[in-house]
């Protein structure tokens, strides 16, 4: 048999002896209160019946002696440490209820009603000590389950923790993952962007080229050079059929196209030109001259003198390759030569520019 058995027995046993004696104290009181003449009969038999629960309790304390010597030194130290304390109660409760009693004047009805007082204060404080003891054995009960209902929630609270843990580090792989991806993308993008970028400049700097060379031909189509040249006699000249007359006094000659030696102006480029002269002869003297192209008239006047010194005029429009050739020549004169008077309000001249390429 284990000690906690024992203990438990041994405070059935009190419980019993403590229900007994309680119902014996109740049966007391109320037949106190009923009858006080009767008091001094029922106390004795009170203290009789008494008496006989002690020797029953004696019976029962026999019990004991069937326990190893030391539980039983353990339990009489117990009974022994809770008859000192009954025994402080009684002496209490004696110092305090019999001088009241004796101060109230109130008489006593038989020998035994000291006793029974002791007895109803004895039964009281069992039930405080019953009622003390079951509200701490509560006590601990609740401190129990309230230790168990905590030990389930840390154990909950742990296996929330865990499983936040092992979300977050899903969590942070996941964010590592997605930057990775995310600098992956991002790089290849840029190389993409790189790419297109540079072949949208390449084309757009073919197609700027393309047009500057278009805007150069159309520039070159649309913008004439300037080409020309005026250029005179120094002084009165004679002129021969069939020869190419030379204007040696050059005024300007842009492009350096004309030629004052031989007198025959160079086309430099494609395009249309004009061509002019100006012939003065004496009275009564004339002959026919003609602007050619490579040898081909272009135009031609007859120059005449009426009365003094006249001075005539002639032009022509070419559309000319370049290097085609243009002068001035004498087709055919009187049965002598010609003299072109050359002077300070007479001027022998020869000119020519280009007016669209």
């Amino acid at each position: 048999m284990e000690f906690s058995d024992i203990n438990k027995k041994h405070s059935g046993d009190i419980e019993t002896n403590s229900y007994e004696n309680t119902k014996t104290t109740n049966a007391t009181l109320e037949s106190a209160e009923s009858s006080k003449p009767q008091q001094t009969g029922q106390g004795e038999g009170l203290y009789e019946q008494l008496r006989l629960e002690g020797k029953v309790n004696d019976r029962k304390s026999l019990r004991c002696e069937e326990i190893p010597k030391r539980i039983k030194y353990i339990i009489y130290i117990t009974f022994a440490l809770l008859i000192v304390l009954y025994m402080i109660v009684i002496a209490l409760i004696v110092f305090v209820a019999v001088p009241k009693e004796k101060e109230q004047g109130e008489p006593h009805c038989s020998k035994y009603d000291f006793e029974e007082k002791v007895l109803e204060k004895m039964v009281r404080v069992e039930f405080q000590m019953e009622r003390i003891k079951s509200e701490v054995e509560d006590s601990v009960k609740t401190v129990g389950n309230t230790k168990n209902v905590i030990d389930a929630a840390s154990k909950l609270t742990d296996q929330k923790l865990k499983l936040l843990d092992d979300n977050l580090d899903k969590i942070k792989s996941l964010q590592n993952e997605l930057s990775d991806t995310l600098n992956e993308k991002k790089q290849e993008f840029w190389n993409k962007a790189e790419k297109k970028f540079a072949t949208l400049q390449n084309q757009l700097l073919e197609k700027i080229d393309g047009k500057l060379q278009e805007i150069g031909e159309v520039k070159d189509e649309v913008i004439t050079p300037t080409f020309a040249f005026k250029a005179r006699l120094d002084t009165s000249t004679t002129v021969a059929t069939g020869k190419t007359m030379i204007f040696p006094h050059v005024l300007f000659n842009v492009g350096d196209a004309y030629n004052s030696k031989n007198g025959v102006f160079t086309a430099p480029v494609n395009g249309t030109y004009m061509f002019t002269f100006a012939c003065c002869v004496p009275s009564s003297k004339s002959f026919v001259a003609g602007i050619m192209v490579d040898g081909i008239k272009y135009t031609v006047t007859h120059i005449y003198g009426i009365s003094g010194t006249d001075c005539n005029t002639a032009d022509t429009t070419a559309v000319l390759t370049a290097g085609q050739r243009v002068w001035l020549e004498v087709l055919s004169g009187s049965s002598s030569s010609v003299t072109l008077n050359q002077g300070i309000y007479r001027w022998n001249t020869f000119a020519g520019t280009i007016i669209h390429k």
